[in-house]
């Protein structure tokens, strides 16, 4: 019997931006923590720190408008990850009406998948999460 596999095509979502967004004024607020000192040592590293930070959420931020990924699943939970052209078995996954996460591991490990509920149109959001739950 031939199994059906069902096709996933995500691309870059509001959200997804948005869960950057806030990681990155996480990490940059993280330096108003940092202890006080008025050695000129210190606050080059504490700046070229802050600028790194910055300058490295940025790319990824500039990077993510291009940013897609294809992979199939099946009902016996089989994951065609297409993008770096792994087949892996699903472990855990985790549904919510805004994010969906789930493992898929092989031999080469695991790989977790991060699905905002704007990646996908909403007929083929709710339908990953029915074949999740169905293994």
């Amino acid at each position: 019997m031939v199994v059906q596999q069902h096709n996933f095509q995500l691309k870059y979502s509001t959200q997804q931006q948005l869960s950057l967004l806030g990681l990155m004024l996480l990490c940059c607020a993280s330096f108003y923590y940092w202890p006080e000192s008025s050695q000129p040592l210190y606050v080059l590293l504490k700046t070229l720190f802050f600028i790194a930070t910055v300058a490295y959420f940025s790319y990824l931020f500039w990077q993510l408008r291009d940013w897609q990924c294809h992979f199939t699943l099946n009902v016996h939970g089989n994951i065609g990850y297409i993008c770096l052209q792994r087949q892996l078995q699903l472990g855990w996954y985790w549904c919510s009406p805004w994010l969906t996460l789930f493992y898929g591991r092989d031999e080469q490990g695991k790989c977790l998948f991060w699905v905002w509920s704007d990646m996908l149109t909403d007929t083929n959001y709710r339908h990953l999460c029915r074949l999740l739950r169905r293994n």
